[in-house]
């Protein structure tokens, strides 16, 4: 008597035969760039005090997420970031960022890295961490995601004098902060229709 079809013995079946005729599904994992302005306040601190004196921390930072077919996905790439403390010093950093989505709509975003922070006429070296929680977009259409959040932050120097910094900011991204500019271009130039 013959058996009865289940659908667990069809795609045992029919799952190894696809692949052996190479009958495959692609996927594809494109590359997420997105470019932001980080904005916040600073704790000057050393190797005694984590925070002894309050400045504006600004930078400039871009990211390339890779990995992700969704914004549900994890996502793991570099990162480059050129910052200052107050004005006072000039900061070079690039490492590793990790995407791990607690929702679509609210990823946590980790870093860490090596950082050169260049004050009194010398590079000194150090490292960071860093987290934003907040928007991270997948764009299906390009390249370009948009990504925006909180931050918190910590860069430590390795020298013996050990200067740090903890940071707390709002990290904006680089389209939102040119669509005003876009728009206004657009409306001086008028309507091409």
């Amino acid at each position: 008597m013959p058996r009865a079809l289940s659908l667990r013995g069809v795609v045992r079946s029919v799952v190894p035969l696809c692949g052996a005729l190479g009958w495959t599904v692609s996927a594809s994992a494109d590359p997420q760039l997105s470019a932001g302005w980080v904005s916040g306040v600073g704790g000057e601190g050393d190797a005694d005090s984590l925070w002894r004196e309050t400045t504006w921390f600004n930078a400039l930072r871009a990211e390339l997420v890779l990995g992700r077919d969704r914004s549900a996905d994890l996502g793991l790439g570099p990162y480059l970031e050129l910052g200052t403390s107050g004005f006072s010093d000039v900061r070079l950093g690039s490492g590793v960022v990790g995407v791990l989505p607690l929702s679509e709509a609210l990823p946590l975003t980790l870093g860490a890295g090596a950082t050169a922070r260049r004050d009194d006429g010398r590079w000194t070296p150090g490292f960071s961490a860093s987290a934003m929680l907040g928007s991270r977009s997948y764009n299906f259409h390009a390249t370009y995601a948009i990504a925006t959040g909180l931050v918190l932050a910590y860069q430590r120097d390795l020298d013996a004098a050990g200067a740090s910094t903890v940071i707390v900011a709002l990290q904006l991204d680089g389209l939102l902060l040119a669509m005003p500019v876009i728009f206004g271009i657009s409306a001086v130039r008028g309507s091409s229709e």
